[in-house]
Parts: structure tokens; sequence; C-alpha cells
């Protein structure tokens, strides 16, 4: 895949903003305060702290760097007991594999009586099909969605591309797209939740947002990269007949990849009201049904796996990596 440094920038992007999402689950970290702050209605507290969150990302190449990686490497492990905590670690953990997460059928059940899989079966069954088949239905429907959308919104990398931007207007599209790929899709969707109302609609437009940005950005680049004939058309006709079926390729590649995870976040969303898998993970644990939630995750996981190797399948099928990038040579000299 061309231009590898800023594939993996773009899609590791994401580690970065994970422990923004953290502060959704009650973690003081700064979607702690964000998520106060709105609810409080705090609004000019809470742009601040998205204009703080910018700034954050957007500096990261200026502070993570080889003679200042040790430094964060120490003071993250010292600050990791203060994170963790030291009281009774080990003795919850224990108890939440050896008890929490046992279906409750099986705790201090005889394994081998065929009435302890009776119950079990039991216990299972409303499970199955009152929340795993329709959260995963659920969380199907809104990555379908916002995988459209996203291949739709991709499609602006023009705005990024030194082809077809003015070199004002490239600027301000790379600050766009840059902007848009680093805002975390839960924050997005707290956000459109706040203003739209509980519905798939928000989870929509922060997965579909979210992911173009990525796909787009990439798509700019690779843009960057083509080489055209002297007499290539301009405008519309070099987009549309020069340019985008040079870049099916990636543009396939990079949509089927981020189909799984945008399959596995659609299921997390669930947590902010939508209900997929992760609404009735977040009700299990609410109602200290461990055992509930584990199974829940479970069936979470699987799905995901399940669609990443249809994804890999996909990929083969279409031979994506024989397509070619170059339709059109330079004429001879």
């Amino acid at each position: 895949m061309k231009n590898y440094p800023a594939a993996v920038t773009a899609f590791t992007n994401g580690q970065v903003q994970l422990p923004w999402f953290g502060g959704f689950t009650g973690l003081p970290t700064m979607g702690f305060y964000l998520e106060s702050a709105f609810r409080q209605g705090r609004y000019g507290e809470a742009g601040a702290l998205l204009l703080a969150f910018y700034a954050l990302i957007g500096t990261r190449r200026l502070w993570v760097r080889a003679r200042t990686l040790p430094l964060l490497v120490l003071g993250s492990v010292l600050a990791l007991p203060a994170t963790l905590g030291t009281t009774g670690i080990g003795a919850n953990l224990a108890r939440f594999l050896g008890h929490d997460i046992v279906p409750a059928p099986l705790r201090n059940a005889p394994l081998l009586a065929s009435e302890s899989w009776a119950a079990l079966w039991t216990w299972l069954r409303p499970i199955l099909w009152n929340q795993i088949l329709p959260g995963a239905a659920q969380a199907l429907v809104l990555a379908q969605v916002a995988l459209v959308a996203t291949a739709i919104g991709a499609l602006l990398f023009p705005l990024t591309a030194r082809h077809f931007a003015g070199p004002l207007a490239r600027p301000l599209g790379r600050v766009l797209l840059v902007t848009l790929r680093s805002t975390p899709e839960y924050m997005l969707a707290y956000v459109a939740l706040q203003l739209l109302g509980p519905s798939m609609l928000p989870a929509i437009l922060a997965l579909s947002i979210h992911n173009a940005g990525i796909v787009g950005y990439l798509l700019g680049r690779h843009a960057d990269a083509l080489r055209y004939r002297p007499d290539a058309p301009r405008g519309l006709d070099r987009y549309a007949y020069e340019t985008v079926p040079r870049l099916y390729g990636q543009f396939l590649a990079y949509l089927l990849y981020r189909w799984e995870i945008i399959l596995r976040e659609s299921a997390i969303f669930g947590i902010l009201g939508v209900a997929t898998l992760g609404f009735y993970v977040d009700a299990a644990i609410a109602e200290l049904r461990l055992d509930v939630a584990a199974v829940l995750i479970l069936a979470t996981a699987l799905l995901a796996i399940a669609v990443d190797t249809l994804s890999r399948a996909l990929r083969r099928s279409l031979r994506i990596a024989d397509l070619p990038v170059r339709l059109s040579a330079s004429p001879p000299a």
C-alpha cells in the first residue's frame, strides 16, 4: 500500500483518542469533564475542552519524539499506581474471574449434571433472542449505513489534493480533514446526541464524519502522488475519469479495513443509548449482572471477528492489491 506511514498514522490515530472515551465511563480524562460540562450546561467550558483536545492532538508530533519517549514512558510508569489504585486488585480479579462472569446457573452447580446445562440454556435463551440478536441486527444496520456515508464523504478528498485545491483551499481542506479524523467518534456522537436526541442518527453522523475524514485524508495523499499525462483533462473530468478510477483499489481497501472498526464502534455506541449490543452490555453492568455482560461482550467480539473475516475474504476475491493505479501512461517522447 502506498504512503504506508500516512496510513499507519491515520489508522493508529484512534489509539490516542481512546483515553478520551474513558471519560464517558467515569475515568477522570478530558471526556469526563466534557460530559460534566454538557450535563451542567457549561457550554463555554465544553468548547474550551474541545479546543484543548484539538491542540493536544495537533501538537502530538512535537512532543512524541524519540528523545522524549523515555520521559513519557517514565511518567506513565510513575502514574500507573495512582491510576490503578492499590486496594484489593487481586481479590477483585479472582472474584471476577471465578464467580462474577460465571453464568448464574453454573455457579456451585455440578458441571456433569444434565440439569445444570438445561438450566444454562434456560438462562441463555432469553439473552440470545431478546438481546444478542436484536443488538447485533441494530449494530449491523448502523455500521452499513455509516459505511456508505463514509464512502460518500471520502470522495471529498480533492479538498486536500494539489491537483484540485488551490494554494489557499488546500491547507484549509487539510485542516478540515485532519480535524475530522482526529475527533473521536464517541465525542462526536455525544455532542450530536445532545443536539439531536437519542436515535441512530447521532451515531451514524459520528461514525461517517470521523471515518470519512480518515479515508479522505489518505486518498488525498494518494492523489498527490499520481502523475498525469500532459494532455489529461482538468476539473471535474480529471476527478471523475482520471483520478477516481486510479484510486479505486485504495478506496476499496480502506473502506473494507474500516468496516470491521465501524461495526465494533457501532456496538460500543450502545452505552450512549443506541440500541446496539453495547446498550445491553451497559444495562447488564448497571444491574451488576456481569455474567450476562460477559456473554454479550463475547457476542460482540464474535460479530466483529466474522465481519473482519468477511472483509479479508472480499479483499482477496476482489484482488484489490492487483488493481492498477495508473490507467493512462505518459505518451512516448
